[in-house]
């Protein structure tokens, strides 16, 4: 390839490459003052505090654990005391994690917002059609007819 060659690529313009003046220039971002590499989110934050670990004293041995077990373990023991309140929150917790199944006959069930406003529909043809019944039969055929002929 001769120097012509990549000077008429610098030059095309179509999708994905805009016109040679308005590029970014090397080094130059996009978003200047965006996020800086390397600085963690909040959510990263509190993700590596809460697999941080610590060291627990269980009678008389000490063990080593994430911060977020030793909480499940605290709540789990303070629920087995009777406190209702740790309970409440171990079953909120399993039940939103999918670990304890519900009977059938306490599961929840759900109908769709399209699934209501189908049946509404529905209902409405139906009910339409019950009263033009009505109308005919207090009427009689041969009267609706001439109605609608005039």
């Amino acid at each position: 390839m001769n120097g012509s060659d990549d000077s008429d690529k610098d030059k095309m313009v179509g999708y994905g490459r805009p016109p040679a003046a308005t590029r970014f220039k090397k080094g130059q971002s996009g978003n200047p003052k965006g996020r800086p590499k390397g600085r963690k989110s909040v959510g990263k934050i509190f993700s590596d505090a809460l697999h941080r670990p610590i060291e627990v004293r269980e009678a008389d041995r000490v063990r080593t654990m994430s911060k977020i077990e030793a909480v499940i373990e605290v709540t789990l023991n303070k629920a087995l005391k009777g406190d209702h309140r740790s309970f409440a929150k171990l079953m909120d917790v399993a039940d939103k994690l999918g670990i304890v199944e519900k009977p059938p006959d306490e599961q929840k069930f759900f109908i769709s917002k399209e699934d209501i406003d189908s049946a509404r529909e529905k209902l409405a043809r139906i009910i339409d059609a019950k009263v033009q019944e009505g109308i005919e039969a207090a009427i009689g055929p041969d009267l609706l007819e001439e109605e609608q002929d005039s």
